[in-house]
């Protein structure tokens, strides 16, 4: 990276020290970066850094243990990854791309340069503040830089195909005959991973396979992927058949801001409810 010079930085929270860059010109009298996205009307990689400057990054500091190699800055971290939503990149190797080569993100990220698999630990690691206090905050903050209000909300939802494969699905009587073999076999981390998997799984199916006896349909031939037992054989989008998968929804308000999130196994209306209070308590 030769235009930023690394440094360290002591968290106020926790005085982990975290990964960070300073800006600095490219070259000797030139614009710094800062400058020169100003003069070229780049004003939303300025709004998503002075968004994160507001936050509260505490909640995510916290998670680092105080030894070992500085990790990323968690502000920095977020900044690739709104940013690079806002641009419409949404896989892990597009974002880790934009860090590296668009101007704007390198802005907002204060120059560090993570791979995909670093942005993936990220998400995963911090997932319940990302969705919790964090978005709520963020959304405050947003809504008041853009002075627009929830008096007026839509909703929608879609589908999003699970992780786990689809070619793994399994119904009851094939988990049972899994397990058959499992059970006897000698213990080894494995086998009990994969076994605990199984009872997860059955249970989960169990309670499907009521519900839907209940409305009085068959729900003996219910599959599942026991290595992501929440997911839901369900109908795709576009024409793309079936597959185990998710149903995220969100609120908006009339300038197309994202107020309220969540997301559902099988059901966009379902959670309705929990969003119109979600970001308004």
């Amino acid at each position: 990276m030769t235009l930023f010079t690394r440094k360290l930085e002591s968290s106020v929270h926790t005085q982990r020290q975290f990964v960070k860059a300073q800006h600095l010109p490219v070259l000797d009298g030139s614009l710094s970066l800062g400058d020169y996205l100003k003069q070229m009307g780049e004003r939303s990689a300025l709004i998503v850094a002075e968004s994160l400057d507001e936050q509260d990054w505490g909640p995510f500091e916290r998670h680092y243990a105080s030894t070992g190699r500085a990790p990323y800055s968690p502000r920095s971290m977020m900044g690739i990854l709104l940013y690079g939503i806002m641009k419409g990149q949404r896989s892990l190797r597009a974002l880790e791309r934009l860090a590296r080569l668009d101007l704007g993100c390198i802005w907002v990220s204060q120059g560090i340069t993570p791979d995909h698999a670093s942005l993936g630990r990220f998400i995963y690691q911090h997932q319940t503040v990302l969705t919790g206090m964090f978005f709520k905050e963020l959304a405050l903050s947003v809504l008041r830089r853009s002075q627009s209000g929830i008096s007026c909300l839509a909703g929608d939802g879609t589908v999003i195909e699970a992780m786990c494969s689809h070619y793994h699905l399994l119904t009851q009587a094939a988990i049972s005959r899994e397990k058959k073999p499992l059970s006897a076999a000698p213990a080894t981390g494995q086998t009990e991973k994969r076994l605990q998997q199984l009872e997860q799984g059955t249970e989960v199916l169990r309670r499907r396979q009521e519900n839907r006896e209940k409305k009085g349909k068959d729900g003996s031939q219910l599959r599942i992927n026991p290595t992501e037992p929440d997911a839901v054989v369900q109908k795709l989008k576009r024409g793309k058949g079936f597959s185990t998968a998710y149903k995220p929804s969100v609120l908006v308000n009339t300038g197309r801001i994202i107020v309220a999130q969540t997301v559902d196994p099988s059901s966009e209306t379902r959670v309705m409810a929990d969003l119109l209070v979600q970001n308004f308590n």
